[in-house]
């Protein structure tokens, strides 16, 4: 039998959802349109058009690794982020939409300052996603990005190629604020750090545990890694600096009281997401 896109398109997306897999047209239309090099919109405009045995096993086999549980965002190799395609690899955190909220939020704080040069830290950088934004959209910031994991920065440093930045953003490898020792302080400091609780990571769906499970892992009430950027980070901020972070469902609370226990910033902020989920948590440090 020969496929045409739309029969395709059809039957794998019936199979999908019998399967119980999430979003099955749309899983569907992102490993077909990577199956047969396109955008998304063209399958519709290609809906008669024939698939050949060679592309047909290779979208087979893409829809036997999404059924075996791997992220599609893993299958392609890439995922959308603030209007950029980053690239993705099995073994480093994929980047979420609720981080473009705090992306959005530190975008906004830095347009409302007069830096003639600002520097910004990317801690726990991931795909680079976060440096990577702000180095295409502020020409006047010097930004540096740190993981623990080899992997995650080469990712990173791929994306930077990817978008002809390379030698503007620098990278460190480092526990948190550990490769900061020789840097300049910073005038922003953005984090979306491992927040789940360790007791909660078993009961995540499943193909959530086929990412890298420390980028989730916050420890106990999933706070460890908050509270230590939050009480590390005033030895590297700059006087009214920003400090901007992504936390989990019900922390904003325990969080808020973690800065309140610093006695060293000011003017904090909770933002919730799309969901009204307090998300985002933002304070500046005193002079």
């Amino acid at each position: 039998m020969k496929w045409t896109v739309k029969e395709l398109i059809k039957t794998t997306t019936d199979y999908l959802r019998k399967k119980a897999i999430d979003e099955p047209r749309l899983t569907t239309e992102i490993l077909l349109a990577h199956t047969l090099t396109m955008k998304r919109v063209s399958l519709y405009l290609n809906f008669d058009k024939p698939v050949s045995e060679e592309e047909l096993a290779t979208f087979r086999n893409f829809i036997k690794r999404r059924l075996s549980n791997e992220p599609v965002q893993y299958i392609i190799g890439e995922t959308g982020f603030m209007g950029l395609n980053i690239e993705t690899q099995d073994g480093v955190f994929i980047p979420r939409q609720e981080t473009e909220i705090l992306v959005s939020e530190v975008k906004k704080w830095i347009e409302k300052q007069i830096f003639d040069e600002f520097i910004l830290y990317d801690i726990g950088t991931g795909t680079g996603v976060i440096a990577l934004y702000f180095a295409q959209f502020f020409k006047n910031a010097r930004i540096y990005a740190s993981d623990i994991s080899d992997l995650a920065l080469d990712c990173a440093k791929n994306n930077c190629i990817r978008y002809n930045i390379k030698g503007r953003i620098s990278f460190l490898s480092g526990d948190l604020f550990e490769p900061f020792n020789e840097v300049e302080k910073a005038d922003v400091i953005v984090s979306n750090p491992p927040y789940i609780p360790t007791d909660e990571i078993q009961k995540l769906p499943e193909i959530v545990k086929k990412e890298p499970q420390e980028t989730f892992d916050g420890g106990k009430g999933g706070l460890y890694f908050i509270g230590r950027i939050i009480k590390e980070a005033k030895d590297y901020l700059k006087s009214k600096g920003l400090l901007a972070i992504e936390i989990g469902i019900k922390q904003s609370e325990p969080v808020k009281k973690l800065f309140e226990q610093e006695d060293t910033y000011e003017d904090l902020r909770i933002i919730p997401d799309l969901r009204g989920i307090k998300r985002i948590v933002i304070a500046q440090r005193k002079k």
